[in-house]
């Protein structure tokens, strides 16, 4: 027991010396703005739209938390872990604060990974293995070194799982209580939780009620519900979901219960980003899926993973299916999961190959210990696999954007559309997870705020230029810069029409004040026909956009400098029946 401790706390020590050694600086791209504005403001980012200021303010009641949400992409546990944890460090911004926050989060992952595979195997060096491995994955190390919900999320899924496995074996009370409190705070932070959830609650049941018939397992779950310990443990999951439920009745006496439950059921967004229309779609996602699993564990993982899976179903197989169902749970969602960072929302299912890889790791080593010669030949093999798993990827990951950058591979020839002007390298960026000296954000937002012509109206569409919008409004907001200019989302226009109602916009303000387009993204603006009026020139990391027939002075449209009007229920309403 000594020994695991000391284990543990050299392996927490580690990973938060990695993670914060490559800790992103300050404000990041991708989700991570989206976090730290949530943090820094103390509410859902939604609550900061320009056009939806005057609404929130005559709606919501100014107690605390006043502005968190529940839609489907709310977090309300994180942000008020984060306020917390903000006003504890002293040191750095906001948002280096929150980046900080994800590493420290993470190294406790790295341990509980440890912990939970040294229980599953009762060896030391494999349960390292696979903490490790999961430690140096791509997409976990990226998400450690951000601000980002993932980490926090891990953390309550491994020790659910944990905690499973503690139950079935021992029975006490107080692991099944202390494991419902957690799945209610775990749902608080992330609803996607339930795909890890069900798969455990299933694993109870039957684990539980190991060789009963079906009618016999619904008569003892229907007791278990009935009984004193259910409703305690039930209770203990509501209190853990506090966070959440809260705000939706909050939220709901502003908006009413049938928006309220479309937003947190993310209609109309996750229908669509969820449809599949043909096979190849859904095989063209699964190869995605495995080339990004390739990239985490390199084929030595991904083979001492499913080796582990093998000889686990033959030593303990509820436990071995259990893994097995809650890796293609998360597969089957993450892999056909249209957004953008498709890639993060795999992190639950790589979690789960580490798991394997620890099995893995421990039945190849008790294998190559039959018949050694000496325990330095066991140790050399021990030692030579586990730099295998740490030294391959991680240098996959620092020479892959170089061979790219070498074979003039751009973000543009692959298909990735620039930000601004091209400030971001997306491939650099979201390769490598070192992000120790990525301070291209912070300076984009500065910098561009800082040169816009005064009065601006900035178009940053949701469409296409909905990160460079938060982005730019974190700086005015957080740190005050620039209020007079305007930072247009297009919210409330049709998906289908926003770009004829843009370029109406921008004929009409022409002459009135200086506009400027975020990018020049086709998918957000109509270039062709604004090429016929107008000359598009770069200007303050963005676009500016200039009538070809010069300057003509012409009054202000004052629907474009005043707020719009309505209840909050009404506004948000019309947005989502816009998209």
């Amino acid at each position: 027991m000594r020994t695991q401790r000391t284990l543990a706390v050299l392996l927490f020590l580690w990973a938060l010396a990695l993670y914060t050694y490559t800790l992103a600086p300050s404000v990041m791209w991708g989700d991570a703005v989206e976090a730290q504005v949530q943090v820094a403001l103390g509410g859902s980012s939604y609550m900061y739209f320009v056009d939806l200021e005057n609404a929130i303010e005559a709606s919501i009641d100014h107690f605390p938390f006043a502005r968190l949400g529940v839609a489907a992409w709310d977090h309300p546990l994180y942000i008020m872990l984060g306020q917390i944890f903000a006003h504890l460090v002293p040191w750095g911004d906001v948002a280096y604060r929150m980046n900080l926050m994800s590493a420290l989060t993470a190294a406790v992952v790295v341990v509980v990974v440890y912990l939970v595979g040294q229980a599953l195997v009762q060896d030391d060096w494999a349960a390292i293995m696979g903490a490790l491995a999961l430690a140096v994955s791509h997409t976990f190390w990226l998400h450690a070194v951000m601000a980002e919900i993932y980490a926090l999320h891990l953390l309550f899924m491994i020790s659910l799982i944990g905690l499973t496995f503690r139950w079935v074996e021992r029975r006490r009370g107080f692991e099944l209580r202390l494991l419902m409190l957690l799945a209610g705070l775990g749902m608080a932070n992330y609803l996607l939780l339930a795909l890890t959830l069900v798969p455990l609650l299933a694993y109870l049941v039957l684990a539980t009620t190991s060789g009963a018939t079906f009618p016999a397992r619904v008569t003892w779950l229907w007791r278990a519900i009935r009984s004193r310990t259910g409703g305690i443990c039930f209770g203990l999951f509501l209190i853990g979901f506090a966070p959440w439920w809260i705000q939706f009745l909050r939220m709901a006496r502003m908006l009413g219960v049938p928006l309220t439950l479309r937003l947190a059921a993310g209609a109309p967004w996750l229908p669509q980003s969820l449809a599949i229309s043909m096979p190849r779609d859904v095989i063209a996602h699964l190869l995605g899926y495995f080339g990004w699993l390739l990239y985490q564990f390199t084929p030595l993982g991904l083979a001492l993973a499913a080796y582990g899976w093998v000889c686990l179903r033959h030593t303990q197989s509820g436990r071995a299916w259990l893994l097995l169902a809650l890796w293609v749970v998360h597969t089957a969602f993450s892999a056909n999961y249209h957004v953008k960072d498709q890639f993060a929302f795999h992190l639950p299912s790589y979690l789960i190959v580490a798991l394997m890889m620890t099995t893995g790791a421990a039945a190849l080593l008790r294998r190559l210990d039959i018949g050694a010669t000496s325990s330095r030949r066991s140790t050399t093999v021990r030692v030579s696999l586990l730099v295998a798993l740490i030294i391959l990827p991680v240098g996959l990951y620092t020479t892959t954007p170089r061979l790219l950058r070498a074979a003039d591979v751009t973000d543009i020839t692959a298909g990735i559309a620039p930000i601004g002007v091209g400030v971001r390298n997306t491939l650099a960026i979201f390769l490598d997870p070192n992000q120790r000296d990525d301070d291209s954000a912070a300076r984009f937002g500065r910098s561009t705020l800082a040169q816009l012509a005064p009065r601006a109206l900035v178009f940053t569409p949701s469409q296409s230029d909905g990160e460079t919008y938060l982005i730019l409004r974190y700086f005015q907001l957080v740190e005050q810069r620039r209020p007079d200019v305007r930072l247009e989302l297009m919210l409330f226009y049709p998906r289908q029409s926003f770009q004829s109602a843009l370029l109406e916009i921008i004929r009409a303000e022409s002459g009135c004040r200086p506009l400027y387009l975020a990018s020049v993204n086709p998918r957000g603006y109509p270039l062709d026909e604004l090429a016929t009026d107008f000359a598009i020139v770069p200007e303050a990391n963005i676009y500016r956009v200039q009538s070809r027939r010069g300057a003509m002075a012409r009054p202000c449209n004052e629907q474009r400098e005043s707020k719009r009007s309505g209840t909050l229920a009404d506004l948000l309403a019309e947005v989502v029946r816009n998209q």
